[in-house]
């Protein structure tokens, strides 16, 4: 692991050969972390407000492309962003973070715990130089080399409007794969993600999907063996009363027509399986 940044300019052997087939290819890169090996990438990139749905979905999918050796790329911002590169940084897997900024600069600030985890164990990366601040007219540039050094781009969670779309838009440009996770029909920032699946972008549900529309074929070692524990009916019963959105202990308890001390035992059990999670406040959602 570096911890001084480093540059490659466009004829350094080091410096990755999607990005000159960009209209416009950064004329130099800045490193902070890992060097960018050739290998298979995939951007997932998103809304920056996003909803627990959403962060845990996109967390979720990271971390199993991660475990079947895809590295994730993406922005560093806050929202699906950031769950992207923590699912890839669980699971132990490769991960690039583009910023707008210097890689020197931590842009959120809400996100330093995320940086210096990504500092340690993966690479950030960005075409300005250290200590360049986060302009504004940066970050459009910067979606095109997250799109750049992907060879697909999805989507979870975008509102009509939203920023990710601008990387879409160079995905398309660059001839990539575009891919979208479906929400729910009322939700604004669900929005620009149906409306790229009626445009033609392909609806993806799992890992699995992704790996069939780019068409790789993953060694069955690099899959995960675990399989999920076996639940009780009890179990079962309660698992189906909580939903993908966090839920409060009361509401479970009233929906399952449960003892409070029974619910809270049982959703501690589900938690250790990993089908439960906790949120902050108490609050209890499905992880699978």
């Amino acid at each position: 692991m570096n911890k001084k940044s480093w540059k490659i300019s466009q004829d350094s052997p080091d410096y990755p050969k999607e990005l000159h087939q960009l209209y416009s290819p950064p004329a130099e890169l800045y490193l902070l972390g890992k060097p960018i090996k050739s290998e298979l990438r995939v951007a997932i990139v998103g809304s920056r407000r996003c909803s627990s749905y959403g962060r845990n979905t996109a967390e979720e999918l990271a971390a199993n492309l991660a475990q079947l050796g895809l590295t994730i790329v993406s922005g560093m911002a806050c929202g699906i962003d950031a769950a992207a590169h923590s699912g890839a940084l669980k699971a132990k897997g490769k991960t690039i973070a583009v910023l707008g900024c210097g890689v020197d600069v931590i842009y959120p600030k809400c996100n330093r715990q995320l940086y210096e985890n990504l500092k340690r164990n993966a690479t950030i990366i960005s075409e300005h130089r250290d200590g360049t601040p986060p302009f504004a007219q940066h970050f459009p540039a910067r979606n095109r080399i997250i799109a750049g050094l992907s060879s697909a781009v999805i989507v979870v969670e975008a509102s009509a409007r939203s920023g990710s779309l601008i990387t879409v838009e160079f995905a398309l440009e660059q001839g990539k794969e575009v891919m979208a996770i479906p929400g729910h029909i009322k939700s604004p920032i669900s929005q620009g993600c149906h409306k790229l699946i009626k445009q033609g972008a392909a609806l993806i549900e799992s890992a699995e999907d992704v790996l069939e529309i780019l068409d790789i074929e993953v060694k069955e070692s690099s899959r995960k063996t675990g399989k999920s524990e076996k639940l009780s009916e009890l179990e079962m019963q309660l698992l189906d009363k909580i939903g993908f959105e966090p839920t409060d202990l009361d509401q479970i308890v009233a929906h399952s027509n449960l003892p409070t001390a029974q619910v809270s035992a049982t959703i501690s059990i589900l938690e250790v399986k990993g089908y439960v999670r906790q949120e902050s406040g108490g609050r209890y959602l499905r992880s699978q």
